[in-house]
């Protein structure tokens, strides 16, 4: 049995151990986040609307992934539920995004909003990357990658706070917008 997990929560490992210790063989996350896209400021109602009314509603697709990586590699990295098999959901599109996954601990992946939007083609476009980078890195099978990147993840408070890091420039590509400037006098010091 597969557990699917909600991201509308405070804490993923907590229901990750739940579904654990009640039995189950696997977890999949995320499902889709509780989101009000947009207000129409002439009727004051949420976007889209029907009658009038507005609710919320599932936000979905690439802007999800990085909260999808960050969930999944803490049920990966956490102690009650290291080693539990994981199916990793949201923002899959790529080959890059699917092994982004797998490297934080998800086994396998699901794809739905990429599917929805290019077709099912983007599957197989998907495994034809994936395949290449593996051969690229010599990486026989997939188990080879799964979960190789959770020992690199941490928590903040324990990384170095004294490595120093600077912005490089590329003159060549620099396009004389002023943000790097602005950022870095405004908010970065």
């Amino acid at each position: 049995m597969i557990v699917k997990l909600t991201p509308n929560i405070t804490d993923i490992r907590k229901p990750a151990a739940a579904a654990k210790n009640g039995g189950a063989d696997a977890v999949s996350l995320i499902n889709t986040i509780n989101s009000i896209t947009s207000v129409n400021l002439d009727t004051f109602s949420p976007e889209p609307m029907i009658d009038g009314k507005g609710s919320h509603g599932g936000y979905c697709g690439p802007a999800v992934k990085p909260i999808a990586l960050s969930m999944v590699s803490e049920i990966a990295r956490a102690e009650e539920t290291r080693g539990m098999p994981i199916s990793g959901i949201g923002g899959v599109t790529t080959w890059r995004d699917a092994a982004e996954f797998m490297a934080l601990g998800a086994g396998n992946v699901q794809v739905c909003t990429a599917a929805m939007t290019y077709g099912f083609k983007v599957v197989q476009e998907m495994t034809t990357g994936l395949s290449r980078w593996m051969d690229e890195k010599g990486l026989k099978r997939i188990d080879e990658i799964v979960g190789r990147a959770v020992p690199n993840v941490t928590d903040w408070q324990y990384l170095n706070l004294n490595y120093v890091t600077k912005a490089r420039i590329d003159q060549d590509k620099c396009i004389q917008c002023g943000r790097c400037y602005a950022a870095c006098e405004d908010t970065s010091h």
